[in-house]
């Protein structure tokens, strides 16, 4: 992640974004709102009802399909189970740092989030990525959990011959800009989950 102003990251805008369900809601909403004002405005638009349907078609498939639970193999998966464990053996004031994926963990949790990418807190916080001090910034904000979904096998680590049995996590895990290592130990490991080729792992992190 790089900055190209002040605050606007080098991000790849991938294809499934487009297929939020809000995003396809107003849209075919929008063009249920177009059709009725042309009937108003427009005394020559006679035949406004094939937009109608189309949009009204748009909004109702649209809930067709996306209704009921995800896909057995989403990434989600191990979630509930991540979030209940936290829930059960952390303070409700402990903050906990999550990369990517970190809305719905932290929407089940509760617990104050640190968010490493994504929706971050401040534009600050790319400083801190270009400037690999993202090991201060956790500490500045008392952060005691740190929180890591991933696929399997997983993203590359950073080694640290001086330091056996720990490695350093690479955040943001995603884009293609800079990026600065969090170095949680073996030893510090406190949970993992493995459901559908995605893991969730919690790291105690600082004092």
């Amino acid at each position: 992640m790089r900055r190209t102003g002040r605050s606007a990251p080098s991000w790849p805008f991938w294809e499934w974004y487009f297929y939020y369900i809000p995003a396809m809601l107003l849209l075919g909403m929008l063009v249920v709102v177009r059709a009725v004002l042309a009937t108003r405005i427009a005394a020559v638009a006679r035949r406004p009802w094939p937009a109608v349907a189309a949009g009204l078609g748009a909004c109702t498939l649209t809930v067709g399909v996306s209704w009921g639970p995800p896909p057995a193999n989403f990434w989600d998966g191990g979630v509930p189970a991540a979030a209940a464990w936290i829930e059960e053996n952390t303070a409700p004031t402990d903050v906990v740092a999550v990369g990517d994926r970190a809305g719905y963990l932290s929407w089940l949790t509760g617990r104050p989030t640190v968010q490493l990418e994504g929706l971050v807190e401040d534009p600050a916080y790319l400083d801190v990525v270009a400037d690999q001090r993202i090991g201060e910034y956790l500490r500045v904000r008392s952060v005691r959990w740190y929180v890591q979904g991933d696929d399997l096998p997983g993203a590359p680590t950073v080694a640290l011959p001086d330091r056996a049995g720990c490695e350093g996590h690479l955040e943001p895990a995603q884009g293609g800009g800079p990026k600065s290592a969090v170095v949680v130990c073996d030893s510090d490991l406190a949970y993992s989950v493995t459901e559908n080729g995605y893991r969730w792992r919690v790291w105690r992190y600082g004092d």
